[in-house]
């Protein structure tokens, strides 16, 4: 993960898994994240790089299906259809996680 967004590992490791504080002076205290909070944060980051993700891929498909242009309102565009029981499959592909995320949205 860490290579994919650019940053070394364990400059991630720490920001994952301490919480730090400015004191009023200027000084600043690093304390170490519980399990609990360390999930919280690593889901939060996971929900955000999910959703500039799906972002991104159906601003792509949009202006590739309007011919590179950003926007025009009369020209086709991207959709999602969420078909019941599609979650029972045994392995969800990233079409099932942009509907999902979708109908978290909606």
């Amino acid at each position: 993960l860490a290579v994919l967004l650019g940053v070394q590992p364990q400059l991630l490791e720490v920001a994952l898994s301490t919480k730090k504080r400015v004191m009023p002076r200027g000084s600043v205290v690093s304390s170490p994240l519980s399990p609990n909070q360390a999930k919280e944060l690593t889901q939060s980051i996971a929900r955000s790089l999910y959703e500039a993700l799906f972002m991104w891929a159906v601003g792509l498909v949009n202006t590739m299906s309007r011919g590179g242009k950003a926007t025009a309102p009369n020209l086709p565009f991207a959709g999602v259809l969420d078909i019941f029981g599609f979650e029972a499959f045994k392995l969800n592909s990233l079409e099932q996680l942009f509907i999902n995320y979708c109908n978290e949205r909606l």
